[in-house]
């Protein structure tokens, strides 16, 4: 609403720091859910890695989250870069 000026005076400055917090609460969120297993948030965690959105880019780290979720049977991970491909057990 800032970045068009809907309902508010337009103000691109604000704009960015309300998303720059949405961006760093998703991040926490996402490494909420990853510390307790759940593999679509280790899924969209990589995908943030792995091409920076909110976070500096590191396929490394990205490849360590894409694993964990593959070896819980999310299929999108199975086909994620650095997992390896089995496929007897894929869908």
């Amino acid at each position: 609403m800032y970045q068009n000026g809907t309902g508010v005076p337009q103000d691109s400055t604000e704009a960015v720091r309300l998303w720059r917090l949405a961006a760093d609460q998703a991040v926490r969120l996402f490494k909420l859910a990853v510390d307790q297993g759940h593999a679509e948030a280790q899924w969209n965690l990589a995908l943030m890695d792995d091409n920076g959105i909110g976070v500096q880019q590191d396929s490394t780290e990205a490849v360590q989250l894409w694993r964990p979720a593959a070896d819980q049977g999310l299929a999108e991970a199975q086909a994620g870069p650095g997992v390896p491909h089995d496929e007897a057990h894929s869908y």
